[in-house]
């Protein structure tokens, strides 16, 4: 499994990634604590996003934005 990496990021720069995610046809859902999710077939979870007091805490595959 790839690396995954956490960070604490801005919600405009979320709403970036969520957006860059759906339109290269990811799924991302939202449940109804606020959280978003997305997998991707064999690779499990690629991107979660929970939502604090700064920002979102961000778990994603290192490599996922570059």
């Amino acid at each position: 499994m790839s690396n995954m990496i956490s960070r604490v990021i801005a919600k405009r720069d979320v709403q970036g990634m969520i957006k860059a995610l759906r339109a290269a046809k990811f799924e991302v859902t939202k449940d109804a604590g606020g959280m978003y999710r997305c997998e991707a077939g064999k690779h499990g979870v690629i991107f979660q996003a929970m939502p604090g007091r700064r920002g979102y805490l961000v778990r994603m595959l290192n490599d996922l934005f570059e």
